[in-house]
């Protein structure tokens, strides 16, 4: 049969959970073979760094101490780090060991690797956070009646159901400069777009994402504000504001332009391909509406149009009726010409000519009578 020690020892080697033994103070005297793995470290580099080499002691990492001091073990989760640098994210379980002969207390801990599942669950977070903002966007694009309202509810949606610290959506001037103007806004701006100056054309100040997503027409993403050199014009107004990354989604359907829609957060954003997709979608929509909605004003402006011409030309066609029945009270229907003309809008150049003609006749029909 085997012995106590030695089962324990094989226990101990072949656990597929990493596991240390160390003295309260940090020292590690083992770590099995699955530790070796997940922390990409072989025992003698886990030794030699202890634990300050392999998890930064900051608030968080103190509480658990306290309470595995105070209570003999405690259970959580915390990240540790690899040599390169690269965070592993563990579920672990830590207590104290009573001493036995002269060695002293010891402490244990098992852990296991979930950086993979927390990667996922942060994954599927993040694309259910993209399809209710674009559930939302959708609800705004069918019932906006302006253009206006349409882009306060998009950038009202991303800062309220997406979490950003600001939104905004501009429009993309075809002036000389290519301006970047802002339509509408939500969340912590604080002055940082009126400062901005942003254009799309392809020079300093057009290098921004959000110029950048209109001159290509493709979604950009910045993913630190403070390491890309191409927003070193806007890095220190971001940092006062507290923006760490923004994401830019061109408004463009059907090859014509709108915008952008500009989103900014105050954390380092990671965005997977579904996620972008989800996204880019988003702005095709708001795109879409913003364009039915013009077209739908520029209807309305053509029918206003239309029936206060049809207007003028019936006061000039009651007059010209009026002329070639009674023309000896030339007076009288000169009179009222006026008067239904004065609740008239503008003449268009047609009416006007219409309206010369009008007046030879009236003329010459005072002058016979």
């Amino acid at each position: 049969m085997t012995s106590p020690p030695d089962l324990y020892e094989r226990i101990f080697q072949h656990s597929l959970d990493g596991v240390l033994v160390s003295r309260p103070d940090g020292t590690i005297l083992r770590a099995n073979d699955a530790a070796c793995r997940m922390l990409g470290r072989s025992e003698g580099e886990i030794r030699r760094v202890g634990r300050q080499g392999l998890i930064v002691e900051d608030d968080t990492v103190r509480d658990i101490l306290r309470t595995r001091e105070s209570d003999g073990s405690v259970a959580g989760e915390l990240s540790m780090q690899r040599p390169d640098g690269t965070l592993v994210r563990v579920d672990f379980v830590s207590g104290i060991l009573p001493a036995a002969d002269r060695e002293g207390p010891l402490s244990y801990s098992v852990m296991r690797d979930v950086t993979a599942r927390r990667a996922l669950e942060e994954q599927l977070r993040r694309s259910a956070r993209a399809l209710r903002m674009r559930t939302t966007c959708s609800a705004a694009v069918a019932g906006a009646t302006s253009e206006p309202e349409l882009f306060a509810e998009v950038c009202r949606a991303m800062v309220e159901v997406g979490g950003y610290r600001m939104a905004w959506v501009g429009l993309a001037d075809e002036d000389e400069g290519k301006t970047l103007r802002p339509a509408a806004c939500a969340g912590h701006d604080d002055g940082f777009l009126a400062a901005a100056g942003m254009v799309w054309a392809d020079v300093p100040h057009g290098q921004s994402p959000c110029g950048v997503a209109v001159r290509t027409g493709h979604l950009v993403v910045n993913r630190d504000f403070e390491t890309d050199p191409a927003l070193a014009p806007w890095r220190d107004a971001a940092r006062q504001r507290g923006y760490r990354s923004s994401t830019a989604l061109p408004v463009v359907h059907g090859g014509r332009r709108v915008g952008v829609l500009g989103v900014y957060s105050a954390t380092l954003e990671s965005f997977d391909a579904e996620e972008l997709d989800i996204l880019a979608g988003l702005a095709d929509d708001v795109a879409c509406g913003a364009l039915s909605l013009r077209a739908r004003h520029e209807r309305d402006v053509e029918e206003q149009a239309r029936r206060a011409s049809e207007a003028r030309l019936e006061v000039l066609a009651d007059a010209s009726r009026a002329f070639a029945e009674v023309g000896h009270d030339a007076d009288a229907v000169l009179a009222e010409l006026a008067r239904r003309s004065a609740a008239l809008p503008a003449f268009s150049a047609d009416d006007l000519r219409l309206a010369q003609e009008l007046a030879d006749r009236a003329a010459l029909a005072v002058h016979n009578a």
